[in-house]
C-alpha cells in the first residue's frame, strides 16, 4: 500500500518534471556551426562525424526530418549547417560524446529545423507527461482502495 503511494507521487511528480524537460529550442538556447561531413551510418539511427568535431552527431528521431532524400544522399565531403544545444557546445571535443541535431541543413535544403525539432518534442513531451500523470492517478487511486479495504478489515475485526 505505501508502495502505491511513493510510486503514485513520483509518478505525479515526474509528470511535472517532465513538462518542463526538454523545453523549445530557438536560436536563443542554440548554436550554429558549418562544418565537413567525414563519415556518415545511416542505418539504424543516423550518425554523423565531422571534420571539425570529435563528437559524433546523431539524428535520433526520424519525426524531426523534414527532407528524407537529402538526408539519405549526404555524403563525405559536403558541408553541412547545423544547430545543437548551447549546453552541448562543451562536448563537441570529446570523441566519446553524441550530440542530437536540433536544425540541420546542406545547401538550401532544410533537413530539420528549429520547427519541427519543437514540434516533435512538444509531442513527446504531452505523451510521456501524461503516462506519468496517468500511472500516478492509477497508483494513487489503488492505493486509496488498499487504505479503504485495510480500514474496513481493522473495522471488521474490532467488531468481532
Amino acid at each position: 500500500m505505501i508502495a502505491f503511494f511513493v510510486f503514485g507521487g513520483t509518478s505525479i511528480v515526474g509528470s511535472i518534471i517532465m513538462f518542463f524537460i526538454n523545453q523549445p529550442v530557438s536560436e536563443n538556447n542554440t548554436t550554429e556551426f558549418t562544418a565537413e561531413i567525414s563519415g556518415i551510418t545511416l542505418i539504424p539511427i543516423y550518425r554523423i562525424k565531422t571534420v571539425e568535431h570529435n563528437a559524433e552527431f546523431l539524428i535520433f528521431w526520424k519525426e524531426t526530418v523534414l527532407d528524407m532524400d537529402a538526408l539519405n544522399n549526404l555524403t563525405v565531403g559536403q558541408t553541412i549547417t547545423f544547430r545543437i544545444k548551447n549546453s552541448d557546445r562543451n562536448r563537441l571535443t570529446n570523441s566519446n560524446e553524441t550530440i542530437d541535431f536540433v536544425a540541420l541543413r546542406v545547401g538550401g535544403t532544410n533537413i530539420i529545423t528549429l520547427d519541427s525539432y519543437n514540434e516533435h518534442i512538444r509531442k513527446m513531451r504531452f505523451q510521456t507527461t501524461l503516462g506519468f500523470a496517468v500511472a500516478g492517478i492509477i497508483l494513487l487511486s489503488l492505493a486509496v482502495l488498499c487504505l479503504l479495504w485495510y480500514k474496513e478489515k481493522l473495522g471488521k475485526r474490532k467488531h468481532t
